[in-house]
Parts: structure tokens; C-alpha cells; sequence
């Protein structure tokens, strides 16, 4: 989840993946999609929807369930990561993610970082994770 101090609404992604049976599931307050990049690409999961915590006293967070495959990586972040301004945030993560597709995960987190769009305007996070 992403904080700032005094605020009282907040962004989250809750994601449980099953290795075994390759899937995750997940659910998103007002935060950016996790991506999957597959075969050199990355995919730019459709949002489920949720508002942000905080918004309103109660809210469905709907839910999505999405495929794995063997050789996938899966990067969940926080929208500092991605976020230019007067941009839309979802031709920022295509822009952010093309950088590297095809690297290690320690590679794909560095050209992501590197990729970040300057000046900073907000901290960043990265949680990758390759499935085998």
C-alpha cells in the first residue's frame, strides 16, 4: 500500500498466486495492475476496479484471476514506478515496460528503475518474481 502522511485514503493490491496451479488472484484499491511479461512482452492486465481505501465505508474490490505460465515474470509496483504527468497512466506502464523484456529479474528491475520517468515525483517499488 502506498502512504503519505495525513491522508486518509490509500491505494492497494492484494495478490495471492497458486504455483502449483499457476494462477493469480487479485484485487486492486486504486492501484496500477500487476504486469506479466510472456515471450518477450509485457501484458497490461485490465483492472478489475476498486476505489481507493478510504473512499468509501464499504466497497466490493472486485476480483480477476489471470493465467501463469512457466517462464512468466510478474511485477507488481507502485505507481511512482510509472507516472508522467499529463500522461495516461496506462500508456505510462506500457512506456516503463518496454524497456526490458527480455532481462534477468535483477535485470528487469534495474532497466525499470532506470526507465523511471525523472524528476522523481513520488518513491517506487518493485516485487518481481519469475514462475517456474
Amino acid at each position: 500500500a502506498e502512504e503519505e502522511p495525513h491522508a486518509e485514503c490509500g491505494s492497494l493490491i492484494y495478490a495471492e498466486l497458486d504455483l502449483q496451479a499457476r494462477r493469480m488472484r487479485w484485487a486492486i484499491a486504486g492501484h496500477v495492475p500487476p504486469v506479466p511479461l510472456r515471450d518477450g512482452a509485457a501484458r497490461v492486465l485490465p483492472s478489475p476496479g476498486g476505489t481507493l481505501l478510504g473512499v468509501h465505508s464499504e466497497d466490493p474490490w472486485p476480483q480477476r484471476t489471470d493465467a501463469l505460465r512457466p517462464g512468466d515474470r510478474l511485477v507488481l509496483y507502485t505507481d511512482g514506478l510509472v507516472e508522467r504527468p499529463g500522461e495516461p497512466i496506462d500508456v505510462a506502464i506500457e512506456r516503463t515496460f518496454a524497456c526490458c523484456p527480455e532481462a534477468s529479474l535483477e535485470e528487469l528491475c534495474d532497466g525499470l528503475l532506470a526507465a523511471r520517468p525523472r524528476p522523481y515525483r513520488d518513491d517506487a517499488a518493485i516485487l518481481a518474481a519469475a514462475i517456474a
